[in-house]
């Protein structure tokens, strides 16, 4: 299986330099999307790399990146709809990633080596301080001395129970046989925890039978392990993944979404499935063998214990003839994920009114396979973002867009985080079975949550200087933006790198700790004799540095002047304990101001009046002893006036 992503105005970059190619012990187990717009995107194929020449020195760590370790190649961290290995844990604020071992026994210059550090064994890394230090590689597999198959790809989510950091880590495994072919062999799952540093005997997940139907799992996966509430010392474990038929002609069976579950011992068989909400049946029937109509593109918890799974693709149609483009849904599990709803679509119309909102009423915002983020809010509330192209009522290319598709209040919207070029540079060893270049991550865009959960961030590279016409660039930058939860615009993007280095490879947590800590990785190629700094940058079989670098996305001025007009608050701290601290900016008048705290199921459990608040900045206090741990809500309201903050209370 191939992928098969849609390129808007894609860059064929080809370097003539000796690399070492993407061996067939490194090929992920790659997925062949089927599309179905009734609008494609305007691929441009360049023959020949052209990087406009620079006059300042390209030199590792040009940047503001500090190099953390060294991988053998790029494959486990550039697939990021495939697998998560970077993430935050909001519950111990460390920062965690999992990788795999730097020595790989296919390369020459790594021969003699005897130790553990093999790219087939899987290691973790863990920052209290926002990156800026890392404990030494923890071994959570070793393939040797457990005797299972070769790792690869690998997922990790972090969680506290009983006040102690646990880390679920999740890869797929493959076999090699005397004769040089290879067969994955499913999924091994690990439980690390930092009282008991071995990790807990692994659980193999083989490919399954549903239903009489055999199935392959794919190499992606979307993990999510937390402590039951109220229940200290239990805790449950979800991954999801695409599933596919055996029988790649089945073509009725080829869009599953399946789950992988296990509640407090990871050492008992995990409960595989598809659930009912996620089968093949929710979407239209494929045409093309080993092809499928949907896409992964997360699965997160919320903080009011409600899980959620979004995908994209074609959903099922009573009138085949429907010319309803591909879309986004999200599915939702209100029981730890025993039970799952049926996926929340964006309606049409909502895509309709945000291209009259751009000024192309009849026209057409068109997105596909490519990269994409999602975070969810309590009480039912969500945020996605995509890339795509935006076509007039002519079905003419007026340009490309990152956009955020959220739900709030009740109500599905869309707004646009920015505008990009549309291109990104492919690797030179990275080919599809058709020998064409590939980037699996295109712009590599991801979306991130704040740990208090009251502003977004974006992430995504672009080329600088990109000349579409000449095929030219200069370079490649990450960039930023941010807003506030239930800010009606985002803050303009910032090119927070802005150099000539090359950037590639990034990665962006789930969580961050807020919008001015932002936490980026990214590979970088280590150069060989007789290459170019610059040219290693598109060989993704290269060793690689493992960096890291702290970055600020500001939220945008128009946010904090609507938030500010007329009330906004504080809480400081947050969590609180036995008593809630509230920084309070009134703009109104001063007047008494009504303090109400709800819990997540809308109980009202505190009521205060706030008497005579004069304009501008005052500190209040209010005790919350009573209040169990939890999530709760604060407003305030003046004059008719109402404004909402998350608070969470740890005992």
């Amino acid at each position: 299986m191939k992928h098969y992503f849609y390129r808007i105005f894609s860059v064929m970059l080809v370097i003539a330099i000796t690399t070492a190619g993407l061996t067939s012990q490194e090929i992920i187990k790659q997925k062949y999307y089927q599309p179905k717009d009734e609008i494609q995107f305007n691929g441009v194929k360049l023959t020949n790399e052209n990087l406009i020449s620079t006059k300042k020195s390209d030199k590792i760590l040009d940047e503001n990146f500090i190099t953390i370790d060294s991988l053998a190649n790029a494959y486990s961290y550039f697939y990021v709809m495939e697998n998560k290995p970077y993430v935050y844990d909001r519950t111990t604020n460390n920062l965690i990633t999992v990788k795999r071992g730097f020595y790989s026994q296919h390369k020459l210059e790594h021969a003699g080596y005897s130790g553990t550090n093999w790219t087939y064994n899987i290691f973790m890394k863990m920052s209290s301080d926002n990156g800026f230090t890392w404990s030494d590689p923890i071994l959570l597999y070793d393939k040797n001395d457990i005797g299972y198959f070769e790792a690869r790809f690998p997922t990790c989510y972090g969680f506290k129970m009983n006040n102690t950091q646990y880390v679920a880590s999740n890869f797929p495994v493959i076999d090699y046989y005397p004769n040089g072919t290879s067969e994955w062999k499913g999924y091994v799952s690990v439980l690390w925890n930092q009282a008991n540093p071995a990790p807990i005997p692994m659980t193999a997940n083989n490919d399954p039978i549903f239903r009489d139907v055999s199935y392959s799992w794919s190499n992606d996966s979307k993990i999510v392990a937390f402590e039951k509430p109220g229940k200290p010392g239990e805790f449950v474990w979800l991954a999801a993944s695409e599933i596919y038929p055996k029988n790649n002609t089945d073509f009725a069976n080829a869009s599953h979404f399946a789950l992988r579950r296990v509640e407090n011992d990871i050492e008992t068989p995990f409960t595989e499935g598809i659930p009912d909400a996620w089968n093949s049946n929710k979407f239209m029937v494929v045409d093309q063998a080993g092809s499928r109509y949907n896409q992964l593109i997360d699965m997160r918890r919320a903080d009011d214990g409600v899980i959620y799974l979004a995908c994209y693709g074609r959903f099922y149609n009573d009138d085949p003839g429907s010319t309803n483009p591909n879309t986004v849904g999200v599915s939702r599990s209100t029981d730890n994920g025993l039970t799952w709803e049926d996926f929340e679509q964006l309606p049409i119309e909502v895509r309709d009114a945000y291209v009259s909102d751009q000024g192309y009423p009849g026209g057409s915002f068109v997105f596909n396979y490519t990269t994409k983020g999602f975070v969810p809010f309590s009480n039912g509330e969500w945020s996605i973002v995509v890339h795509g192209a935006l076509y007039d009522a002519g079905q003419q290319l007026v340009g490309s867009q990152i956009v955020e598709i959220y739900k709030q209040m009740g109500a599905w919207g869309m707004r646009k985080v920015a505008d990009n070029s549309g291109a990104y540079i492919v690797y030179t060893d990275v080919l599809n079975t058709a020998n064409e270049r590939q980037n699996p991550s295109d712009i590599e865009l991801q979306m991130a949550g704040t740990a208090d959960g009251s502003a977004l961030v974006v992430k995504w590279v672009d080329l600088e200087d990109y000349n579409s016409t000449a095929g030219t660039f200069r370079t490649t930058d990450i960039y930023l933006a941010s807003k506030t939860k239930y800010g009606t615009k985002w803050g303009d993007k910032i090119n927070v790198t802005n150099s000539d280095e090359i950037d590639r490879a990034t990665l962006l947590p789930d969580y961050v700790p807020d919008a001015s800590n932002v936490p980026i990785m990214k590979l970088y190629s280590k150069i060989k004799a007789g290459e170019s700094e610059r040219d290693s940058q598109f060989v993704a079989g290269l060793d690689q540095y493992l960096m890291i670098g702290l970055f600020s996305a500001p939220v945008s001025v128009e946010n904090e002047v609507v938030n500010n007009s007329k009330l906004n608050f504080e809480v400081m701290p947050n969590p609180v304990n036995d008593i809630a601290s509230i920084r309070l900016y009134n703009e109104q008048k001063s007047a008494s101001i009504d303090l109400s705290v709800y819990d997540i199921l809308g109980n009202k459990v505190i009521g205060y009046e706030l008497s005579n608040v004069n304009v501008g900045t005052s500190y209040h206090q209010f005790k919350t002893e009573a209040l169990s741990s939890g999530v709760y809500y604060i407003s305030l309201q003046i004059d008719g006036y109402q404004t909402t903050k998350m608070m969470n209370v740890i005992k």
